[in-house]
């Protein structure tokens, strides 16, 4: 707060000639969502678990969805929840769009914190500066808002408060925003905006090859902007990159062809492991069946063996008694 980011943020938009005004993470603050203070009272403003960043991602996807398939800038496009606002610039509605990028700026002071959201962005700007700076530009903004307003009050929340949970969330933001533009907002305006928007325009005459192939020289498209159409005309390197990929695809087909044919060997050969593990089976159910049909008639047969030699040794026993008896 204080480091001057909706200034520059308006500042740029207007130099890159956008139709859309400025985005701002504040829009999407929840204040249900924020943590008591309980020494001040009221709600701690200044942490990430107040923000809803998926929202934000998400209004930012369909903005560049619809600017995109547009052929004029609409007549309104709200952002935010109930701090939300249109961002359509005066008497840019209803203009025709040309082949040049929309470029939508959005800023906030933990814009960077959630790793999505950040990773949306195509260009990253930091601005920072030390906490008496911001002191004193937070309370000559809200001076005039207070009857009886005093520098020490606005001293005191910024150290008790706000500058221990910038601090805190600094490293996180560093970390997932590698590749920003370091501003030191200590500067002059004028020699901050001149780096801001030599920043911009090198990113945006630097085309980027997106992952489908595609040439996109929109650096905001990905986080909220687009180009008439959603697509430019295309170049020689473009052309270049699709017959790329048409041979790309025509290799593709071709290595599906043989893994077909390979997937339909190895599915015969496993058809005829089936099979044979399957006669393995019958050739062992038959085997056992012998072996017990076998087994059967053995017996069968030494029964009636010993059948007939029980029916012998009683003959012979009944002659010998009847000799016995003679």
């Amino acid at each position: 707060s204080g480091a001057g980011k909706s200034t520059l943020a308006n500042k740029l938009a207007e130099k890159l000639k956008s139709p859309l005004a400025p985005v701002g993470m504040d829009w999407f603050l929840v204040p249900e969502w924020m943590p008591k203070d309980e020494e001040a009272g009221g709600r701690i403003w200044e942490t990430p678990g107040g923000v809803d960043f998926a929202r934000l991602l998400r209004e930012l996807s369909d903005a560049a969805a619809l600017i995109a398939a547009a052929d004029r800038v609409p007549e309104q496009l709200r952002f935010g929840g109930k701090f939300g606002q249109d961002i359509i610039r005066k008497d840019y509605a209803g203009s025709r769009l040309g082949p040049d990028p929309v470029v939508l700026i959005v800023e906030g002071f933990l814009l960077f914190y959630d790793k999505a959201l950040c990773g949306a962005f195509q260009g990253r700007i930091w601005l920072e500066t030390d906490c008496e700076t911001c002191v004193r530009r937070r309370f000559k903004r809200g001076k005039a808002r207070k009857k009886a307003a005093d520098i020490e009050k606005t001293r005191t929340w910024f150290h008790r408060q706000v500058w221990p949970h910038f601090t805190t969330n600094r490293g996180t933001q560093l970390r997932n925003a590698r590749d920003l533009l370091r501003l030191d907002a200590s500067e002059e305006p004028g020699a901050l905006l001149g780096k801001a928007i030599d920043h911009c325009q090198g990113l945006l005459a630097s085309p980027q090859k997106s992952r489908s192939g595609e040439l996109r020289r929109s650096w905001t498209e990905r986080g909220g902007g687009g180009r008439k159409g959603g697509m430019a005309k295309k170049t020689d390197e473009e052309d270049h990159y699709e017959e790329e990929e048409e041979g790309e695809d025509e290799d593709e087909d071709r290595g599906d062809g043989e893994e077909s044919e390979e997937d339909s060997e190895v599915e015969d050969e496993e058809d005829e492991e089936e099979e044979s593990r399957r006669s393995r089976r019958g050739r062992k159910r038959h085997h056992r069946r012998c072996r017990h049909h076998h087994h059967r008639q053995h017996h069968r047969k030494r029964r009636r063996e010993e059948g007939c030699n029980r029916s012998r040794r009683g003959r012979r026993r009944k002659r010998t008694a009847a000799s016995r008896g003679e």
